[in-house]
Parts: structure tokens; sequence; C-alpha cells
């Protein structure tokens, strides 16, 4: 079928004229007056698979409720307000009326709907009702925060990629001043999704999304608007995230100068920016300067947010880190000690930052101990796969630091092996060009030497009857 675009005129009337008597005879149905809102919010998410769970998210729930302006008004306010029982009839009543094809066995993507379809629901409100345009404005935020509403904070499977697709639909069939405007700022899926890409390994797509973010904020918000901002640290990040380490010091350096003019020094925004610079800093060898910036963090996050908030916590684990790779061994894993139980107690065993900090006191324990590393790897690494799937980004680091340590343990045939799996997962989920699949790469290639000289070396131990084979091991490998 043609575009829409290419339709001819004569098709385009037939279309609309058959949208308006099926949405009219499903409207008059049973949810009164239910299943055009939900078309209408369902017109501007992908037509290729809308997850139910957004449509019937509270965001979404409260504008269906605001929106029906047929429920009786001599209802109760429990009966007055959609549920989500209302909104899967309301989508049945779609589906019989061939407007949508209504799925309910498929994964988080139980919703599709043609563009025609969709096109002809956006120009109907557009053009055809009383405000069309303030309440197309007032659909697009509804649907926005339905999509925002069930993003996972871990993704374990292709949720989040699906809300991605549906937000990049959003932001092509909606203006984007719709999303980005002085009184409501950059809306917050605008920011999710591009941060989404990042944490899923698509760093060069995460800065891609966040430069444009960047430029769109600054098309439609005052010069010194936060979000401004906001969107310059996440730009920021994930170029450092790319490698350039240089960089990202130097754009954060300017975002915290704008930060403390416009925000304050203690601003929950500058404190973040300040944690970001120190992290930087140390990752281009300034190690001096990252425990001095973590520390200054730290101590304002605790006469700002208190001692436990977890904002607090992630500087104080950071702080640990640094320490320990300024020399401080001791004062690293008695301070990551100190964090991991505040974690445990106030995040719970199983949160992100909590596996983040059990890491982390492993490797500064085994430092002269790989055995140790070893083991304790494996027993996390059983919690991450678990916890967070076997593809998040924690997860694919920890089995990196496991191959390591299995090299330095003296096991350079297990190591290998393990960065050939690591490397082949690594390309597959992050892309070849990665910094963490290069690194992988090299380890592998590196670990594979190693191997190949033990074998030669117990080669020569066998001719001359010695009885010790090569170990390898040592820090050849580690970096």
């Amino acid at each position: 079928m043609p575009s829409g675009d290419a339709l001819p005129k004569d098709h385009e009337h037939i279309v609309t004229a058959t949208w308006e008597l099926s949405i009219d005879q499903a409207d008059r149905a049973e949810p009164l007056g239910l299943a055009r809102p939900v078309l209408q919010m369902a017109s501007v998410l992908d037509p290729a698979g809308i997850p139910q769970a957004a449509l019937s998210s509270p965001p979404a729930l409260d504008y269906l409720t605001g929106y029906r302006p047929d429920a009786p008004a001599h209802t109760a306010h429990q009966d007055s307000q959609v549920s989500g029982e209302m909104v899967d009839e309301a989508l049945r009543l779609l589906h019989r009326h061939s407007l949508i094809d209504h799925d309910r066995t498929a994964t988080h993507r139980e919703i599709r709907v043609h563009h025609l379809v969709q096109r002809a629901t956006r120009e109907n409100l557009r053009s055809g009702t009383r405000n069309g345009s303030a309440r197309f404005t007032q659909l697009a935020h509804a649907a926005a925060n339905a999509v925002a509403a069930i993003w996972p904070k871990i993704e374990r499977d292709h949720l989040g990629q699906i809300l991605r697709a549906n937000t990049t639909t959003l932001q092509d069939a909606v203006s984007i001043g719709c999303l980005i405007s002085p009184a409501t700022g950059a809306h917050s899926v605008l920011f999710q999704a591009a941060t989404s890409l990042g944490e899923t390994g698509q760093v060069e797509a995460a800065v891609t999304a966040y430069a444009s973010l960047v430029v769109a904020a600054q098309d439609h918000l005052n010069t010194d608007h936060p979000d401004i901002l906001k969107a310059r640290h996440g730009l920021a990040r994930w170029q450092g995230e790319m490698g350039d380490s240089a960089r990202a010091v130097a754009a954060f350096e300017e975002v915290l100068d704008d930060q403390t003019r416009i925000l304050g020094s203690h601003h929950l925004q500058t404190l973040t920016t300040l944690h970001s610079l120190a992290y930087w800093q140390g990752k281009t060898g300034n190690v001096t300067g990252a425990v001095e910036a973590f520390q200054e963090v730290w101590e304002k996050r605790k006469r700002v947010l208190g001692p436990h908030h977890v904002g607090t916590l992630e500087a104080r684990h950071n702080l640990a880190y640094w320490k320990g790779e300024a020399g401080d061994i001791i004062g690293a894993i008695a301070m990551h000690e100190e964090v991991l139980e505040d974690r445990s107690r106030i995040l719970g065993p199983e949160h992100l930052q909590t596996l983040s900090t059990r890491h982390n006191l492993a490797l500064w324990r085994g430092v002269s101990d790989a055995h140790y590393v070893v083991s304790a790897l494996r027993e996390m690494l059983v919690d991450f796969r678990r916890v967070l799937g076997p593809e998040h980004p924690f997860t694919l680091i920890a089995r990196g630091n496991l191959a390591q340590y299995l090299g330095e343990a003296g096991n350079a045939d297990a190591a290998a092996v393990a960065f050939r799996k690591l490397v082949a997962d690594r390309t597959r989920v992050l892309g070849p060009d990665h910094p963490q699949t290069q690194a992988a790469h090299q380890q592998m290639v590196h670990w594979q030497e190693v191997q190949r000289a033990a074998t030669s070396n117990r080669d020569i131990a066998d001719r001359s009857n010695h009885q010790e084979g090569w170990f390898g091991g040592g820090g050849a490998g580690s970096g």
C-alpha cells in the first residue's frame, strides 16, 4: 500500500469516511466514549507494536478519565474512573471494528495500528474537534507520560527497545514543541530514551540522541533553562563512554560553570555534574583530582541530602574506588564495606548499586589473591544474571573481570576461552567498535599468547623430565 502522503484524494476521503463510521460505532458501545481517546493515544505511538501496559498505566488512565465526553455525569467517582479492564474492553471494540490489531498474547506488542488509521485519527483530533491543537498537545504529554511510566529501571528484555521505538514515533507524530516548551521543559521520556541507548550498549547512538536533544532544547527553551544543562550533561557522559575522557572532562567543566552560575553550587544537578566530572578526571589519569573531587561531592551531599541518601552513598562508593586507585587499598576496602552495609539495608541486597559495591569490594579484597576474586565473582555472576540479565552491561563487566582473574590465578586456558565468549557477546550486544568489545578482544589475544607460551614450555619440561609446568599469570594481562 502506498504511503499516506501518496494516496489520491478520493482514496483519502474513503479512508476518512470509513474511519469516522467505525470510530463512531465503537465509541457508542460500552465502555461508552472510551474507544476514541484510546485510539487517539495509540495514534501517536509505534504502529508496529504498543505495549498495552502503557495504555493501562496511571497517567494514561487519568488522561482517558478526563477525556471521556460521554461518561455519565451522575456516576460516582470510582465508577467514572477508567480502569485497565475498561481499556482492554475498548481495545477489543477497536479490534472488532478493524481499527487496530489487538493480540493479548504478544509480549509488549499487544496493539498494532495501521499508519493510515493513525493519520486519520490525528487529523480528526487536530482539525475535527474544538481546541484541537491544545488537545493534541495534551495527548502528546499523556502518551509520553504513559511510556515513561512503564520504563523498567533495569532493561532485562526487549521492552526498552520497544519503548524507544514508541518514543521515536511519538516525536515524529507530534511537533517537538509539544514535548519541549518553556512551560514544561523537555519531557523526561526524551532523556530516558537517549540514556536507554547508552545503558544497553549503544553508546554511539546515545551520543547522537543527546546531541539532537541538546539542539532541540536550545531551539525551544530559554538559554539558561536547566533542561538544556541536563541534556548537555547527558551528551558529555556518553562522549566519555565512547572513549573520549578528555572531551568529557572539558564538557563537564563547562556545564558545571553554567550550573553553578544559574542553579547554585549546592543544587542537585550541580552536584551531579561535579560527581560526573570527578569520575572522568579519574579516567583521564588524574587520580588525585578524582579523590579530592569525590571527597567534596560526598561532603556536600551529606549536608544537602543526608548521610544515607542514595546520592550520598553513590559519592561515597566512588570515593572508595578512587582511594583504592590512589593506592589506599585498606581505606578502599573499609569504605566499600561501610557502603555495602548501608546500601544493602537501604536499597536491598539485589539493587543494582548494591551489586556494584559488592563487585568492587571483591576486587579490592582480592588485590593480592586472584583465587579469592575468581570465587567471589563466580558467586556474584549468578546474582548478576538473575537480577540484571545475561546481557546487561554490568553482567558483561563482571564476566570480563572473572576472565581476567582466571588468567591471573594461573588458568590461562580458561581465561582465553572466557574472553573469546565475551568478545562474541559484546560484539553482538555492544557492537564491534565499542571500547569494551575492543578491550575484551585485546585481553583474549593476550591470554591466547600466554596459553601458547605455556604449551611450549610444557613441551620443553616434558623433554627434560621436569615435573613442573609453566605457571601463567602475574600482572602481565592486567589493565
